[in-house]
């Protein structure tokens, strides 16, 4: 395997888990996402079946209930009145001779309370008295008055049917019969009001409308006796049986004058809660029922826009997860191409020494050609160094560029002055004069003075290196204002401008016409822009071909 084929398998192989990353990422979205919406839609969800539970039904059942007493329970009581009225009794005992007495009694009765109707019943005559004459004679042949003929053999001094008013054109209307007895307790009729079930209605309608509550009433024997325009629930009208309706018949099963209860039971897919109340005057049962479906539309709806803002959200962030993995795979591409030609080029560079070593080695041995014995060995050293020199370049690349600084108040003047007396051997071999100028100010810097020092090594030695012999090099440290200023200048050979912008380029090596090729390996000055730009500062270079170059670098000041 060759060495671009190992490169392009380690980037496969470096994919791999970014892949992975990315998936477990979506995971964790989806979930955090799903579940934080399911969580709010179920505590919707509870929060209004309590509501409609604890609250709505219960108010409604009272506010009906209300309207219910007003509607119902006085004509209850006014016909209860009639079945003990003196003169009704006195009427009948005496024979019941004149109709008008009793008609006007009827018509006064409806005319002071309001009611419909009025009507008095003898079971003596079975005639059907009210407010304009003898209605009828009650039949046991009749199918429409058996209610009658059922209630002589009832112990309930009174009842509350729901009926057609055969004297007011067959309308519905609520029928409360009380019977009669004379002095003797015998039985002599049944008396009672009819009122019209219109205002019941309206009031049942208008809670369907305008708070989607179905309100009917049921009564005792589980048949359904009033409900508004649109009839019960699942549709069901009066005289219909509940228990016909396997979905919530079973409710009424067994059920004993409870005085209120609530209920929850499923019909057409919907769940529906039921709040039963017993109205023991009128021996009814009142329902209120609700539909599950119609308050959680909305709880539906903004958990399906959750699901799609959550949907969106996770597309958004995967497709900017996915940029940032793609920019980061291409940055590992690069670096890893970077590291290829730093490895490469370390390896020309460390090879050249070692094989001039071994080049001398070989000429040392042979009979003829031999060097003097001090010059053989200060060429090793010569190249053992150099090779050592390169390798300790790259290390301290690396340890700049990873390892944790240990930043401390420092004299950025004396780590100057230290710098200077390190490269003094190599300025002297060169007869290159090295002055320092400071300000009055001691300029501190918060800074790792290890790794300052070797950047200002760096620079002073590229300015040492890159100069005639018996140049000069100046240095200098400022402060300006809030930043610690240090520059190196050079009056060597300068740099073009079209090199100055790879100038911080790994193993960028130039050259202007006239200069001596110097060894070297291209890293020194990635290290002092490294460096430099971890301690929040920056560099900046003035130079031209023939004019020298001032390497400036700023810190924040400490």
């Amino acid at each position: 395997m060759n060495e671009s084929t190992a490169q392009r398998s380690s980037l496969r192989i470096a994919r791999s888990p970014h892949d992975s990353v990315l998936a477990v990422l979506t995971l964790l979205l989806i979930i955090g996402f799903v579940t934080t919406s399911l969580a709010s839609y179920f505590a919707s969800r509870n929060a209004i079946r309590q509501s409609i539970i604890d609250t709505e039904l219960p108010l409604t059942s009272d506010n009906a209930y209300s309207e219910i007493q007003r509607d119902l329970i006085q004509p209850i009581v006014i016909s209860t009145m009639m079945a003990h009225d003196t003169f009704l009794r006195d009427w009948v005992l005496s024979g019941e001779g004149d109709v008008r007495q009793v008609t006007n009694y009827l018509h006064e009765i409806g005319r002071q309370y309001g009611t419909v109707t009025a009507f008095f019943i003898s079971d003596r005559t079975h005639r059907y008295y009210q407010t304009n004459g003898v209605l009828k004679t009650v039949s046991t042949a009749s199918a429409h008055d058996k209610w009658y003929f059922s209630m002589r053999t009832l112990a309930e001094p009174y009842t509350v049917e729901v009926d057609a008013d055969e004297a007011n054109r067959g309308e519905l209307t609520v029928f409360i019969n009380s019977r009669v007895f004379d002095y003797e307790g015998a039985l002599i009729g049944v008396t009672g009001v009819g009122i019209n079930v219109k205002s019941i209605r309206e009031l049942i309608d208008t809670y369907k409308r305008r708070f989607d509550r179905n309100v009917y009433f049921v009564g005792e024997d589980g048949r359904i006796v009033l409900t508004g325009s649109a009839g019960g629930p699942l549709g069901e009208h009066a005289g219909d049986r509940l228990a016909n309706n396997t979905e919530f018949g079973h409710l009424f099963a067994g059920r004993r004058h409870t005085l209120s209860d609530n209920f929850e039971y499923r019909a057409n897919g919907s769940s529906h809660f039921a709040n039963v109340r017993y109205i023991p005057e009128l021996r009814w049962y009142l329902v209120v029922d609700k539909s599950e479906s119609g308050p959680l539309a909305g709880v539906r709806q903004a958990l399906y826009m959750n699901l799609l803002v959550c949907g969106l959200t996770i597309v958004v962030a995967l497709f900017l997860m996915t940029l940032v993995l793609r920019r980061y795979r291409k940055q590992i591409r690069v670096a890893e191409n970077e590291r290829y030609g730093a490895l490469s080029s370390l390896a020309h560079d460390i090879r050249s020494p070692h094989s001039s070593i071994l080049a001398l080695i070989d000429l040392q041995r042979g009979a003829t050609k031999r060097l003097p014995e001090p010059e053989f060995f200060s060429r090793i050293e010569s190249y053992t160094r150099r090779a050592s020199e390169l390798a300790d370049d790259f290390v301290q690349l690396a340890r700049a560029e990873t390892q944790r600084y240990s930043l401390e108040r420092t004299n950025i003047g004396d780590v100057l002055l230290e710098a200077m007396d390190e490269i003094a051997p190599r300025a002297q071999r060169k007869q290159i004069a090295v002055t320092f100028a400071a300000s009055d100010d001691i300029c501190f810097a918060l800074a790792d003075r290890t790794l300052l020092m070797r950047t200002l090594i760096n620079l002073l030695d590229n300015a040492i290196k890159y100069s005639p012999a018996g140049s000069r090099v100046d240095c200098a440290v400022k402060r300006l204002g809030a930043r610690v200023e240090c520059a190196v200048r050079d009056y060597g050979y300068g740099i073009a401008p079209e090199a100055q912008l790879r100038l911080f380029q790994r193993f960028a090596r130039f050259r202007v016409e006239g200069q001596p090729e110097e060894e070297g390996v291209g890293l020194g000055l990635v290290f002092v822009k490294t460096v430099v730009a971890r301690h929040g500062g920056s560099v900046r270079v003035d130079s031209a071909p023939g004019r020298g170059t001032t390497m400036e670098i700023a810190l924040p000041a400490a």
